[in-house]
């Protein structure tokens, strides 16, 4: 394959803004970080199911339990990571997450219950991905709080 000027140009400009975004992103503050991050899993999760049923067209997820349960749960994974550093209305969004894994537990076996089709490998499938995007995403945002270096609150 030749190298093309025109093509190298365009993908070092749009490398260039891209890192300039990242680095905005992560080195802003902490808000500027969480949101950032929210971005990404969220954008992680789309292109995962995605893929996933594209490997394994039974994998299709017809219902909105299916759709949004487990990236819900991963953020709320995302949001206790938070460890109080971050507030909503003087609500600590530690808490918040807290609030949000448990409705996604108590959720998630809905489609068990409604759907004779959905099977357990359908939601091993998803509970990797957790396990994947979300557990891993969620440590970055725990680093930037600074519980693991004792700087909590």
């Amino acid at each position: 394959m030749a190298f093309n000027v025109s093509v190298f140009t365009t993908r070092a400009k749009t490398a260039i803004i891209y890192a300039a975004i990242m680095l905005t992103g992560m080195c802003w503050n902490e808000w500027s970080f969480f949101i950032l991050f929210s971005v990404v899993h969220f954008g992680c999760w789309y292109e995962y199911q995605k893929l996933s049923s594209l490997i394994d067209p039974s994998f299709h997820q017809k219902h909105l339990l299916d759709r949004i349960g487990f990236p819900l749960l991963g953020w709320g994974f995302m949001l206790f990571a938070t460890t109080g550093k971050l507030e909503v209305l003087n609500v600590p969004l530690d808490k918040i997450g807290i609030w949000i894994i448990q409705a996604s537990l108590f959720l998630l076996p809905a489609p068990f219950l409604f759907n004779k089709l959905y099977s357990y490998k359908h939601f091993l499938r998803s509970l990797l991905g957790t396990l994947y995007i979300s557990l891993s995403l969620a440590l970055f945002i725990n680093l930037r709080s600074g519980w693991i270096w004792g700087f909590a609150n």
